[in-house]
């Protein structure tokens, strides 16, 4: 071990002293560490949807491998060496015979050397080991007397009733001195308690720190208040005469006399502002109003200015008539009194105090000339600022009372003194002050006569009403009786308060959102009452956003402003707006119900401690459907150090736009261009082989130019960056710049499929994502029921486009808005995990237009002033319903892209699902496939039926009208490749929709087909007709294939998909006239020769089998059993086709047993100990019977199901759920279940499919409807994008005969509908027909 860690570093230090020398890279073999790679991974992809591949790595495994064989060659290569030189120099000893006198060691009479030194060195000598082994026995022997000891001891103790105990005299109690005794344990507890009492203290003094530093003004007023409540009882006159004595100056027209005291400031420097109050000042003043601020006699609180700004804008133009006039406006003379007691169960007026609620009209106003009395003052210096400090703005006004109680307060806690604080209130301070001195001291500073008489005239406020002083009792005895059902959510729960369970309202809504504060689901106004009456919670969080727009002139790009940021913390928005335009202002309060009963929030210091952190939980909870893990597996970029100080060199280098190599190999991919010399270099080799060769890694060594970018990722949107410094990828926000300067205008670029960049302007005709969104056309907004959008929640638009066809069928309508009521009457008590429940909310969302309203005139008109129009889409964000539909499902349930037709599977499979023993309205896709096998030797046929719910049709890229163009491309294409030209133009390719349906009927091969006419694999080919025709038919165009790199890839392909489809002549006929019906017969069984009966080998004939064919697959050196079996099973059809089933069949596991030939006796003549193949070789086996049964389904029902899908546990318990039965069927069953053989013709011909029908019930079930064949287009789902994983959807869904188009949230009426580049198209029945 020594002489490796040497060696590992000595290796270490050669490879620092030389790091770039690939002899030295052995080196990192002998290190603990893991070999840091010279070139590092680049996340790819920057525009579009690519596809991240995850394969498990064998490098690790290769590594390990490498590592054990060095480390055997590195220990075994010397030791080999070793034992060769001892073997050939030294040699083994030689037998002698013992000399006289002379004692041998131990050791000597070893023959090998090396065993010699081993003995001698490592082995002790057999004496040792001797005397080790007697050692041993002594103490075994010792411990075994010592065990009869105990054993003879507790036996005389059991005779004797002896304990293990024992006695010892103690002395006598005359000769203690208990006085000693008693004072050293006094002294010992008296310590004890001390220490108690200082620990207690210590940890309350914790406490009390702690829950000050966390709300000093609640603890304060908790230490110091008292609980105040109660109601005043007295009558009005009482409250007359204690108004006109606290607030009335008796004296208020008597002269003050001579004011010694007073003194005579100077003449003003700068006069009073006495211009009308500005716009700008009217903003402020509202801007630092609080919402909550209870409102005056008028009943319009602050609130109301702040979220309409025209009705602010005429209030300011009243505000400068009442400025010109001088007159306070005679509405502000009123003022409402709120009696607030003083102390526990206050009655008496003596136990209240009084405050009055003005007019915020006035407040708004006379708040302006507050202002300007303080800057006039202050600009004059008439005030000293060094004394005076209440009023000053930005100035705390007990800064010095704070600053000499805390500087008293440290002197006491060093001195440890004591500390008498005295609290001075004085009684009714500003009522005191004579209304006479204020007008003098006014007239004395100068201030202009007009706002003099304009403040004396404020003072003659006469009217002032009493409010019930109930409002202002404790609450915290309101919420006593509910506090049972106030809940702190706990990690695990979920708090919906965003989206409402039964609609989409939200916060933003206009009623707002109410979020129980037990269960922590969110609630509109419409449906809370419903939650209320159905569980009896009564506490509630009402929550509200106030968004408006910024008003004009507000600077652009300006940070959106946010009051009460803290309420809402993990809020999303619902609505689609730039930030930069809009700022939105938050509301929450708790509510009683049914009483209505609100409390605003924050309100720490009148609630109880519970509801407190209740309801800061609830604030600041975390979005309901954020996961625990991320789905991202990309890290956050940070932006490079070199961003900002590259500099690029003036050399002249220009990049083209396409048709890139490496300047030191012929490398075509995986590209870089270094930015600061333009240097076009391949990147790092993979570990399976692809990549580059590194020189882009080299060249930053040799020149130390950091950053490079990936050619073939620049888009308009960005590109992969990498800095070889920093060893990550990064961020350059001068990206554009630093293109520029190699010739590349990354504004003008965008990625092909092909991989190569082109200019935008280079492409004459318009692209498919274009074409399909219609985005060159100008296309009206259209609003109102069934017009609503769903919005993007990130690669969700395969959702919204299956969802909103779904919910333009009738049946679909009937069954989940139809009965909304009813749905939502008996739903669960939570109602985001009920499917039923949630597809009635979508439903209603789409079809109701209460998401979906158009703006209104005076919005446009504005519009058209500021000549900016925006379609306002408002739409509707599914997130519950995502969460639930997706929930389990591995791809659903994340944030990629999606495939539009497994998604529509696998919805029409959880509405199966949940409808069971109710209306199915996926009825109306499902149809009856026949699929029709023949066998090419013997032509017999066997017809089978599955269940479908669409039809897949080929694309055969063939049957192309324009395949000259596409042979041209594909030469242009490629040369364009070998002389690194531009590509070209991309050509469409165009096949006629007939082309589609005709490679649909034609036959296709069978593979592994067994025909049990020649009980031989065999060719086999199948055809497939619709044995029934649904209301519905969904066409699905098979535009996918699999590329090289088995990720799936789109046809660019056109199909002119007709409007009216007729497929009458595709119906099922069932077994004609002159077909031959291949045998009911299951596959051959493999019989082991010992368990065969001698009495079956005489009743079975020798089988013929050609033997020269035998014998010239033998000696080709195939077993022999397998070539007799290759012959047989073909058919003694000749050598040639023997050998291809050898072929095909070498790695089963059977190929070279003995061939065992089954029995085909007549039904007349049944063998119990021969294997049939009749039809009961079909039975389900018992076990998987009793896992069905024990989930409680009928025993005829589970075998149903299990023959249905071959067995198969997890489907049968699916074709369980979609396949209910009525309590009839059941009891007519029930008895023939377990005897019947299934002697149905329909059997699971079809892997994909989700179950086979029987033919007593199915086919004469109402389940499976039939009727015409003709259809009319109404509603097609298409796919821009090169991949299913990538890409995006939208819908065309024709509508009072006019098409519309579904993008996301946009719903416009439709000019061009691109109907031949559709992906499913969806058709009804022809009402007609």
């Amino acid at each position: 071990m020594v002489a490796m860690s040497a060696l590992r570093a000595a290796a270490a230090f050669t490879a620092r002293l030389n790091p770039l020398n690939r002899a030295n890279q052995a080196a990192h073999l002998l290190s603990r560490a893991v070999v840091r790679s010279e070139q590092v991974a680049v996340r790819y992809g920057s525009h579009g949807k690519r596809m991240f591949i995850i394969k498990p790595t064998d490098f690790y495994d290769r590594r390990f491998l490498h590592l054990l064989k060095y480390y055997i060659l590195l220990t075994g290569i010397p030791v080999a060496a070793f034992v060769t030189f001892v073997n050939v120099v030294i040699g083994e000893a030689e037998l002698a015979e013992i000399p006289e006198g002379y004692e041998p060691e131990y050791w000597e009479y070893y023959k090998h050397p090396i065993t010699r030194w081993i003995t001698r060195n490592i082995y002790d000598s057999p004496v040792k080991d001797y005397e080790k082994m007697m050692a041993l026995i002594q103490i075994e022997a010792e411990k075994a007397q010592m065990r009869q000891k105990q054993l003879e001891v507790r036996k005389h103790m059991r005779e004797k009733g002896d304990g293990p105990w024992f006695h010892v005299e103690t002395l006598d109690k005359s000769l203690i001195d208990q006085a000693e005794l008693r004072n050293i344990l006094r002294k010992k507890l008296m310590t004890l308690r001390r220490a108690e009492w200082h620990r207690r203290r210590r940890k309350e003094r914790a406490r009390k720190r702690a829950a000050f530093i966390a709300n000093p003004f609640g603890f304060t007023k908790q230490l110091l208040g008292k609980k105040r409540n109660g109601q005043l009882t007295c009558s009005k006159a009482e409250i007359d005469h204690h108004l006109r004595d606290t607030f009335c100056d008796r004296s208020r027209e008597q002269d003050l006399g001579p004011c010694q005291h007073l003194i005579y400031p100077p003449a003003p420097t700068l006069n009073f502002d006495g211009k009308e109050a500005s716009w700008k000042e009217i903003q402020e003043v509202i801007k630092k109003a609080r919402s909550s601020s209870a409102p005056g006699p008028s009943g319009v609180p602050y609130r109301v200015y702040k979220n309409c700004p025209k009705l602010l804008h005429r209030l300011w133009k009243i505000l400068k008539v009442i400025w010109r006039r001088g007159k306070v406006a005679q509405q502000w003379r009123f003022a409402e009194g709120v009696w607030i007691p003083k102390e526990e169960q206050s009655k008496t007026i003596d136990q209240f105090r009084t405050i009055s609620l003005l007019s915020v009209e006035g407040k708004i106003f006379f708040s302006i000339v507050a202002r300007r009395l303080t800057d006039y003052l202050l600009s004059n210096s008439y005030i000293d600022t060094s004394v005076q400090k209440g009023g000053i703005p930005k100035v705390p006004g007990c800064l010095e009372h704070t600053g000499v109680a805390t500087q008293l307060i440290r002197e006491a806690r060093e001195n440890k003194g004591d500390l008498v604080v005295l609290w001075l209130d004085l009684t009714n301070a500003y009522g005191s002050i004579p209304h006479k001195l204020v007008e003098e001291a006014l007239r004395r500073y100068h201030i202009p006569d007009k706002f003099r008489v304009l403040i004396l005239d404020y003072y003659d406020m006469t009217l002032w009403s009493s409010r019930n002083a109930k409002m202002a009792t404790d609450l915290g005895e309101l919420l006593v009786p509910y506090m049972p059902t106030i809940r702190v959510p706990r990690s695990g729960d979920r708090v919906y308060k965003s989206e409402c369970a039964f609609s989409y309202d939200s916060p933003e809504s206009e009623g707002g959102l109410y979020v129980c504060m037990n269960t922590f689901l969110g609630f509109g106004r419409e449906h809370v009452e419903r939650h209320y009456r159905k569980t009896g919670q009564s506490v509630y969080m009402h929550l509200k956003r106030h968004v408006k727009e910024k008003a004009t002139g507000a600077a652009g790009g300006a940070v959106p402003r946010r009051r009460n940021g803290k309420v809402f913390l993990d809020l999303e928005l619902n609505r689609d707006f730039n930030g930069d335009d809009y700022e939105y202002e938050d509301e929450a309060k708790l509510v009683i119900f049914p009483d209505h009963y609100e409390i605003p929030l924050p309100n720490i210091e009148e609630l109880p401690a519970l509801v407190t952190i209740a309801c800061d939980a609830v604030l600041n909870a975390g979005s309901a459907y954020k996961k625990q893990e991320s789905d991202s597996w990309e890290e956050e970029l940070q932006v490079s150090k070199h961003a900002r100080s590259l500099r690029q060199q003036e050399n002249g280098v220009r990049i083209p736009p396409s048709g890139w190599k490496c300047a030191k190999c012929e490398m075509r991919e995986n590209l870089w261009l270094n930015l600061t010399d333009g240097s076009v270099l391949c990147g790092k080799w993979f570990f399976d082989g692809s990549g580059g060769n590194g020189h882009a890694l080299e060249h930053y060594r040799e020149t130390k130019f950091p950053l490079a970018v990936k050619l073939d990722t620049i888009t308009p949107d960005g590109a992969d960056i990498y800095s070889f410094d920093e060893e990550e990828a990064v961020l350059d926000p001068h990206i554009s710049e630093h293109l520029t300067h190699f010739g590349i205008d990354m504004l003008k670029m965008q990625r092909t499929e092909n991989g190569h960049h082109t200019d935008n302007h280079m492409q004459s005709r318009a692209s498919e994502w274009e074409v399909i969104q219609e985005s060159n056309l100008k296309l009206k907004a259209v609003y109102g029921s069934g017009y609503t959008g769903i919005k993007n929640l990130g690669n969700s638009c395969y959702l919204s486009t299956t969802m909103q066809v779904l919910f333009s069928i009738p049946e679909f309508q009937r069954a989940y808005v139809g009965n909304l009521q009813r749905i939502f009457d008996y739903s669960p008590l939570d109602p985001t995990q009920d499917f039923s429940t949630q597809m009635a909310k979508l439903g209603q969302g789409l079809l109701s237009g209460q998401y979906s309203k158009p703006p209104i005139k005076s919005e446009l008109i504005e519009q058209v002033m500021k000549e900016e129009y925006k379609q306002q889409h408002r739409g509707i964000s599914p997130k519950m319903f995502k969460a639930l539909v997706s929930k389990g499902h591995p791809e659903f349930s994340s944030n990629r892209q999606q495939d539009a037709h497994e998604f529509f599977l696998h919805v029409i499979n959880v509405v199966e699902r949940n409808s069971a023993g109710s209306e199915n309205p996926s009825d109306v896709f499902r149809f009856i496939v026949e699929e029709r096998v023949q066998c090419c030797q013997t032509q017999k046929v066997r017809y089978t039926q599955r269940v479908d719910y669409l039809m897949q049709l080929p694309v055969p890229m063939e049957a192309a009208t324009n395949r000259e163009e596409l042979i041209a491309y594909e030469a242009k294409r490629k040369d364009a490749e070998e002389n690194m030209r531009a590509p070209p133009e991309p050509v469409r390719a165009r096949v006629p929709f007939t082309a589609c349906l005709q490679a649909f009927t034609e036959p296709e091969n069978v593979p592994d087909f067994w025909s049990s006419a020649l009980q031989a694999k065999s060719a086999g080919v199948k055809t497939s007709r619709f044995g029934s025709f649904p209301d519905y038919m969904v066409v699905q165009l098979k535009k996918f294939t699999f590329g090289v790199d088995w990720v799936p890839k789109k046809l660019n392909v056109s199909v002119d998909v007709p409007d009216f489809l007729d497929l009458n002549r595709l119906r099922a006929t069932g077994l004609q006239a002159g077909e031959e019906e291949l045998p009911d017969l299951t596959p051959p069984i493999v019989i082991p020769e010992d368990t065969r009966d001698s009495s079956m080998n005489n009743s079975l004939e020798s089988p013929e089998i050609d033997e020269s064919s035998v014998m010239q697959l033998a000696e080709m050196g195939f077993p022999l059993e397998a070539c007799r079996k290759a012959v047989y099973y073909t058919g003694n059809m000749g050598a040639e086709m023997a050998f291809n089933w050898i072929i095909a069949h070498m790695e089963e596991p059977d190929f070279a047993e003995p061939l065992a030939i089954p029995s085909y006796m007549e039904p007349d003549l049944p063998s119990p100990s021969l294997p049939t193949a009749g039809p009961l070789d079909n039975q389900p086996p018992e076990e998987s019977i009793a896992i069905l049964t024990s989930m409680g389904f009928p025993r005829h029902h589970t075998i149903q199901a299990l023959k249905a899908t071959n067995n198969n546990l997890e489907r049968a318990l699916d074709w369980i759920f979609t396949h209910p039965e009525s309590e009839e069927e059941s009891e007519a069953m029930s008895d023939m279940a377990d005897t019947e053989p299934n002697d149905t013709s329909f059997s699971n011909a079809n892997a994909h499919s989700d179950s086979t029908l029987s033919p007593d019930q199915e086919l004469s079930s109402p389940r499976v409807r039939d009727g015409p064949g003709r259809y009319e287009l109404f509603a097609f789902i298409s796919h821009m994008g090169t991949s299913t994983m990538s890409g995006h959807y939208v819908c065309h869904i024709k509508k009072e005969g006019r098409w519309v188009i579904y993008n996301d949230h946009k719903v416009c009426l439709s000019e061009r509908p691109p109907k031949n580049l559709g992906y499913i198209y969806f058709y009804r029945r022809l009402s007609s027909c």
